[in-house]
């Protein structure tokens, strides 16, 4: 098995691209408005806090972020929090796609590793869908807009 893993999912939005990019790139700290699952987003030392639930629990993701404008490409680069229970890596990539004026698809890419391939420790299918779940929610907000 390999040490790093990746699950890949595509989501289409009616938003345009650059919409859903500009979240990240510039409004991040407006998702707890947009989705209810993000209770608070905060920067330390350029680090990024995201306070979020999933299966009805409170965690917490700490993430070094990178971005290439030219691919609306953001990279959340794993550096702390209540994933690495259970997994040494953990990043987030999100690429989107335009479509058309007001539709794209997302590719949402985790990589991941397990601390123990041997151990029980869940795949990271919840993280996945409440990823799905914050696409959508973003998606919706700009759709309303």
């Amino acid at each position: 098995m390999p040490l790093v893993e990746e699950l890949s999912r595509e989501v289409e939005i009616k938003a345009a691209a650059t919409e859903f990019y500009n979240i990240f790139t510039h409004h991040s700290f407006n998702l707890p408005n947009i989705s209810q699952s993000i209770q608070k987003v905060e920067v330390h030392d350029s680090i990024k806090f995201w306070y979020y639930t999933v299966d009805g629990k409170a965690e917490i993701y700490k993430e070094r972020e990178e971005f290439d404008d030219d691919n609306l490409l953001i990279s959340m680069i794993g550096v702390g929090g209540d994933v690495f229970k259970y997994y040494k890596a953990f990043d987030v990539i999100f690429q989107v796609i335009p479509k058309g004026l007001k539709l794209s698809s997302v590719i949402l890419r985790m990589k991941y590793g397990k601390l123990d391939h041997n151990s029980p420790d869940p795949d990271p299918d919840k993280y996945v869908e409440f990823l799905n779940n914050l696409i959508k929610d973003i998606g919706s907000h700009l759709k309303d807009k």
